[in-house]
């Protein structure tokens, strides 16, 4: 078998493999649905260059169930997201998080965010529904792995929260919804995350493309000034 024809079969291979694993990166995009599908073994989806798994979710007897929680996905030219800010991807979970007096409700949720761009700068966090009366009290507390940093807001302190931290490839997403009745009731019913970060490299398998496609070309050019 003549040199050019083993070099062509490479070079076949390289971009049939190079489009497989894109296709594979493709392949589960987020997309509208509750905790009980998100939190199933094994989930994970991507929203734009942002794979998310290892979600996890569970609250007091008081609390919304998985099932009960909608979770909506938030590219970042998604209309269904206007609360979180331009460029910032996530998502927006929605439930009736109620406390009437006496009565407390706790819920933690949870999952992992990783990029494949030069990494995570930032993290949004946002509450809407923070409706209390008399003594009653509504708060959303977030945390992070590695320790970036936390947010808070509540009907004390506002609705939104935001940090800014050096670029990490991936984060651990920790959020508590607390509310107390207190004498009279509390009441929250979204609660909303979004990330953006630092610029996207070029891609390896981009670059890789390219140099198969220029030994192609000269392949190509070889053969046609020999014949």
């Amino acid at each position: 078998m003549e040199m050019e024809e083993i070099f062509m079969q490479r070079v076949l291979l390289v971009i049939g493999l190079i489009l497989i694993t894109s296709s594979v990166s493709w392949a589960s995009t987020c997309t509208m649905g509750t905790m009980a599908t998100y939190d199933a073994s094994g989930f994970s989806c991507t929203i734009d260059d942002k794979t998310f798994s290892a979600f996890g979710y569970s609250g007091t007897s008081l609390a919304p169930t998985a099932a009960d929680v909608n979770v909506i996905p938030c590219p970042s030219a998604s209309p269904f997201c206007n609360q979180l800010p331009a460029g910032e991807e996530g998502f927006v979970f929605t439930a009736a998080w109620l406390a009437s007096a006496g009565q407390t409700v706790d819920s933690t949720l949870t999952y992992h965010v990783a990029t494949s761009s030069a990494g995570i700068i930032d993290a949004f966090l946002v509450a809407a529904g923070l409706g209390v009366s008399g003594t009653g009290s509504a708060s959303v507390a977030e945390n992070f792995v590695p320790n970036v940093g936390s947010l808070f807001v509540s009907n004390a302190t506002g609705s939104t929260d935001s940090i800014t931290f050096g670029a990490v490839p991936s984060l651990t997403v920790v959020k508590d919804i607390g509310l107390n009745g207190g004498n009279g009731s509390a009441a929250i019913s979204l609660v909303g995350n979004g990330f953006s970060q630092s610029q996207v490299p070029e891609p390896a398998s981009l670059a890789l493309l390219g140099t198969a496609l220029f030994g192609a070309g000269l392949l190509a050019r070889r053969r046609l000034s020999q014949n």
